[in-house]
């Protein structure tokens, strides 16, 4: 929640710690068996990260579920719990205690379900009414006051506080609620909807969906901006855009490859943007035009040899002489980095 750390999630079970502002290496945590990671949330206070994840051993046997760490020794603070195979949705509600996710069904042909743990302690919640039929995803606002159940076409949304709920038909994935739950984002291939929760007096009818086609392929993921004033798209089409909420219209473009990227949030600050990529890569994308790659580039000459130390440092190596000959045929194969 300050900022200063990115958690990530992998599919063999890891968790990266990474810093928020360089994405340098800071540690790496690990469950045995808990991977795939398939959801991370950090409690309010930032003092613990809970990650779900698991599934079986090729024997058969399940594979830890719920992990809750702690932060400052890096530790979990206590075994896995949850007996159940985690799906890709969820988060903690506004109780900070209370862990509201999908869950898979323990075969193939079993329906993915809402479902409700306790982190505390460490058993299932029933403090706040749930579906019980079946449900494609699930996102929880920042605040945990809201969370809203993708049903196969349609939105459920549940206030927390009052256990009232909402139907969006036409919104078949929901993505991201802004930070005090007002509006959501939903997606039906490429296009996203911008839906307007904000309570109408009654007898009004609640305004229709503002929509545009965001990417030329399926949007995979969504983020708000902290301010709420614009929010962020990544699709199956390698980009991720940041559009005004005022407009509709793209206000940023970034792209790392053909790739897909899978998730994107924005810093506490709104200064930069985090991306993942479909090759697992983690991409910190500078929204000030002051910092990162494109400024270096932005005051380094075409000549300059400091281009060649930043391609180094970006690919993390240099080219192999496989990639040499390939890009390069002309020229005689030397060390790049």
């Amino acid at each position: 929640p300050d900022g200063t750390t990115v958690a990530a999630g992998t599919a063999d079970g890891p968790i990266l710690l990474l810093s928020g502002d360089g994405l340098a290496p800071v540690a790496t945590v690990d469950y045995p068996g808990h991977g795939p990671v398939n959801g991370l949330s950090f409690t309010p206070d930032g003092r613990r990260l809970v990650s779900w994840g698991g599934g079986r051993t090729p024997d058969g046997a399940e594979t830890a579920s719920i992990v809750v760490w702690d932060v400052a020794n890096r530790r979990p603070t206590g075994t896995a719990f949850g007996q159940v195979w985690p799906g890709s949705g969820g988060g903690l509600l506004a109780d900070g205690v209370t862990l509201v996710l999908a869950h898979h069904g323990r075969d193939a042909q079993a329906p993915t379900t809402a479902a409700a743990w306790n982190i505390d302690a460490r058993t299932p919640s029933t403090t706040y009414p749930l579906p019980t039929t079946p449900v494609d995803s699930v996102v929880v606002a920042p605040d945990g006051s809201a969370v809203a159940f993708g049903t196969g076409g349609s939105t459920t949304v549940l206030t927390v506080a009052d256990g009232m709920t909402r139907t969006l038909p036409g919104a078949v994935t929901p993505l991201a609620f802004t930070a005090d739950a007002r509006m959501l984002l939903a997606a039906d291939g490429p296009v996203l909807q911008v839906w307007d929760l904000t309570p109408v007096p009654e007898g009004e009818e609640p305004p229709a969906p503002r929509s545009l086609t965001a990417h030329r392929d399926q949007v995979l993921a969504a983020a708000w901006a902290p301010d709420g004033a614009s929010f962020a798209t990544v699709g199956a089409d390698g980009t991720a855009v940041v559009w005004s909420l005022s407009t509709l219209s793209p206000l940023r473009s970034f792209t790392a490859g053909p790739a897909p990227m899978t998730s994107v949030r924005f810093s506490p600050d709104a200064q930069t943007l985090y991306t993942i990529g479909g090759s697992g890569a983690v991409f910190a994308f500078d929204l000030t035009g002051g910092r990162g790659v494109g400024a270096i580039l932005a005051s380094t000459p075409d000549n300059d040899p400091s281009l060649i130390a930043l391609a180094c440092r970006i690919a993390g190596r240099g080219l192999t002489p496989e990639e040499w000959a390939l890009h390069l045929p002309d020229r005689r194969y030397r060390q790049t980095c």
